[in-house]
């Protein structure tokens, strides 16, 4: 909306309040009512340009408002001396003027000096009632398209002269008979049709709708008539017609017609409402019908109520066999006890998501993804659910095929490492006798390095075998004994050349009740305590410390020791697979690897941190579990 000023201004507004025009000119864009407007701020500015006075004595208006919206309560003169001088004029006698009262007394005063206010605007009316009485402004803004069927040309012309002094900008067209009332409906598009009742010969009003009705339901059709009875009246308003007007009283026109168009923008935005609803339904219907994803809709007795073409295909059944369904009854026995447990959770407002097999119709078994959401109604009650499908049977498939072959290898590997480890044990043997027979200082030597070489290899055989038994081995459960285990773990590593001077301290808390598989934990505390005699200098004691405490429903694990310590810059690696950041390291640097993959199989967390020189700390936190509900792997 053009606010500021323009030569051929169409709508004055003459407010001096700031935000009361703010409300005024936002009220109405919103009556889509964009047309060029003049703020005033009084009377006085009001007048000097409608009579070319004052500033615009040298640039007057070439055109008269159509319509002037003002306040009563105006500063330097009144509202109502100024309507009166605007009535006292020929030229501004007709323009329409809207006046804004705060007191519903005000209009009594404008009324006994018969200054004809088109509409009163009451502020303290609610936000939407002053909308609605903003519409009328539209009334005076718009030329209309009026169809006048009357067979007197005396009484048309008459007709118009009246409408005209309303200041209403119309083109007419008047139809005497109804050859001529069919063409113009067909032909003139009428905003408002207006007909007399009788038409001679064998033409009433009656008719005249049905016609009118049938090219355009929502026309405003206006009956006019010498006189009516109210029996008579209520019959033609049966019949579709908005309203009926005395020739004697055509002063309600205006009102009249201001009522119908408001009731024409009703039903046009109630259209525009269906129309955008039968859109977006029918958008939402083509997203579903093309996902690739299978749509499952619930009630709150989990049967089915919708499904998507996509999930209808996925099942081999058709959308209409499904329906009324329960969805468990599209899986086996112990598929469908699981997903009872998840749909507990829809009903107490709960997301879920699980992997399930489904039955098709022909038997074959589905595996699918389910993300499922709850439903509520109006009263935010639980009513069902929605879920997105996807077939992930393929998927599924190149899973198991991974893990057996998986499963193959670490029983391939667990095999062969125990294989190697005889000759290597027997080369050792025969290592040992050369030993006790030669006295040559050179062979001796030599055969100590064979010997390490045998050693390294019976490490790297160790550590494979403990990977590929976490896989190979059967899992037990049991109450576990953390400083039992450790203790064990070091008397395993008694044949390194440091074990006589390696001191260790452990505490564990009485309360820790931690369920596992005892020969799964045993490397963790094997490999950190074995690094720590590694790595701590030959000139030292290896003195370790390890903790056991509870922390809320975990269990903390802490080994400490006074080792060389590892730079800050290989840290970040250290529990990669074939990592080795010491000088000192023999092995194949999968001792840091077994311990994460361990705790990460237990659903638990390690860290460590360490300095050069300084000693090294890490830290493990498992999640505490009942002996109803051992941590496994």
């Amino acid at each position: 909306m053009n606010t500021t000023e323009s030569p051929h201004p169409e709508i004055v507004l003459v407010e001096q309040n700031d935000h009361d025009s703010e409300m005024i000119r936002d009220l109405l864009v919103r009556n889509s009512i964009h047309n060029n407007t003049v703020r005033l701020r009084t009377g006085d500015e009001l007048l000097d340009m409608l009579f070319a006075r004052g500033p615009y004595i040298q640039t007057p208006v070439k055109h008269l408002p159509k319509v002037i919206l003002m306040d009563v309560n105006l500063p330097t003169i009144s509202g109502l001396e100024v309507l009166r001088q605007l009535r006292s004029n020929k030229s501004t006698r007709n323009i329409p003027v809207m006046v804004f009262t705060s007191d519903e007394n005000e209009n009594e005063v404008f009324e006994k000096y018969k200054l004809g206010v088109t509409a009163y605007i009451h502020k303290k009316l609610d936000f939407e009632k002053f909308e609605e009485a903003l519409l009328q402004v539209q009334l005076y803004l718009k030329t209309y398209r009026i169809l006048i069927l009357e067979d007197n040309p005396d009484d048309a012309e008459l007709l118009l002269y009246e409408i005209a002094s309303f200041n209403i900008q119309l083109v007419s067209k008047i139809a005497s008979n109804k050859e001529e009332y069919i063409a113009a409906v067909e032909n003139f598009d009428p905003d408002v049709v207006i007909a007399d009742f009788n038409i001679p010969p064998n033409f009433d009003a009656i008719q005249a709708i049905r016609i009118l009705r049938k090219k355009n339901a929502r026309v405003p059709f206006i009956l006019i008539s010498g006189g009516l009875t109210e029996e008579f009246a209520a019959g033609c308003l049966s019949e579709g017609i908005d309203d009926y007007l005395l020739k004697s009283n055509l002063k309600r026109f205006p009102i009249s017609l201001t009522n119908m168009l408001r009731k024409k923008k009703a039903e046009d935005e109630k259209e525009l409402a269906l129309q955008m609803l039968r859109e977006s339904e029918e958008r939402y219907r083509k997203i579903i019908e093309t996902a690739q994803e299978g749509i499952w809709v619930l009630n709150a007795h989990n049967q089915t109520i919708f499904v998507n073409r996509r999930l209808a295909e996925m099942l081999e059944y058709s959308e209409k066999e499904m329906i009324t369904r329960s969805f468990f009854s599209f899986m086996d026995h112990d598929d469908r006890a699981r997903s009872i447990e998840h749909f507990k959770k829809l009903g107490k407002g709960k997301k879920i998501s699980l992997e399930i097999k489904l039955n098709s119709k022909t038997g074959k078994k589905v595996w699918t993804s389910i993300s499922g959401n709850p439903l509520y109604d109006n009263q935010s009650s639980y009513s069902g659910a929605f879920g997105m499908i996807t077939d992930i049977t393929a998927l599924k498939t190149v899973q198991f095929s991974l893990e057996s072959k998986i499963t193959e290898l670490n029983a391939f590997l667990y095999h062969t490492s125990h294989v190697l480890r005889g000759p290597v044990s027997s080369a050792r043997g025969l290592i040992n006798v050369l030993k006790m027979i030669s006295q040559d200082t050179e062979e001796q030597d030599f055969l100590k390095m064979l010997d390490d070489c045998n050693v390294d290899m019976i490490t790297i055989l160790e550590e494979l075998t403990r990977i590929s038994t976490l896989y190979y081995n059967p899992i037990i459960n049991d109450k576990i004994n953390f400083e039992e285990i450790a203790r064990e773990a070091i008397r395993d590593l008694q044949y390194l050349p440091n074990s006589e001077r390696t001191t260790l301290s452990i505490h564990q808390d009485n309360d820790i009740n931690f369920y596992s598989d005892p020969f799964i934990i045993k490397p963790i505390f094997y490999c950190l305590i074995k690094n720590s005699m590694t790595y701590t200098d030959d000139t030292q004691e290896c003195a370790i410390n390890i903790t056991v405490t509870r922390e809320n429903n975990r269990a903390k694990i802490e080994v400490t020791d006074n080792s060389d310590g590892i730079p800050p810059e290989f840290l970040p690696r250290v529990f990669d697979m074939f990592y080795r950041a010491h000088k000192k390291a023999r092995g194949p640097g999968l001792g840091l690897y077994i311990v994460k993959h361990i705790v990460e199989k237990l659903n638990g967390t390690v860290g460590i941190s360490s300095q050069k020189d300084a000693g090294t700390t890490v830290v493990i936190r498992l999640p505490l579990a009942s002996s109803h509900a051992p941590a496994t792997v």
